[in-house]
């Protein structure tokens, strides 16, 4: 008799497996995705420095969080001495710039900017290839799935706690 309810209880317990030989994907720790979202700020405000004639890697970037899980970031862009005679370094322009890194950043639903600074630096310019794209892209979660932020293997970025939404 201990035969039989020992084989109904092993029955009993065994997990119910729908695919075989396929596993769940796994997810990122905290760290992970903090790191993932920090990747993404610097990607969206590459694409909006490019979207308005700047090339990317013309700028220095730093970016501070502002709150403890990496959601919100104040951002500082050192710019070269050559746009102080540039029509692209004037304050409304610049100001223009960082209002579409925020909302460009608030659209991945991942990240938010609440600021963004500039700074000129006296460094010589960095000489380029041709880096600056001929049209701005459709949209930010367009140019990131062209970047494949999207396809994150063997980790998903997934958390139980999600602040930012799309709404």
């Amino acid at each position: 008799m201990s035969l039989l309810k020992s084989f109904l209880n092993s029955v009993r317990d065994a997990p119910e497996d729908d695919s075989p030989g396929e596993t769940l994907p796994v997810k990122m720790d905290l760290e992970e995705r903090m790191a993932y979202r920090r990747e993404v700020l610097f990607d969206v405000i590459r694409i909006s420095l490019v979207s308005h004639g700047i090339p990317g890697d013309s700028c220095r970037l730093q970016a501070s969080r502002v709150d403890k899980r990496g959601h919100l970031f104040v951002v500082m862009i050192d710019l070269p001495g050559s746009f102080l005679n540039d029509a692209r370094g004037s304050h409304p322009v610049l100001a223009g710039i960082g209002k579409s890194i925020g909302t460009n950043a608030r659209s991945t639903g991942l990240i938010d900017v609440v600021g963004a600074y500039w700074r000129v630096i006296d460094a010589p310019p960095v000489e380029h290839g041709s880096d600056t794209s001929s049209g701005a892209p459709g949209s930010i979660a367009q140019a990131l799935l062209a970047y494949g932020h999207q396809n994150i293997s063997p980790r998903t970025y997934a958390s139980d706690l999600a602040p930012l939404s799309a709404a």
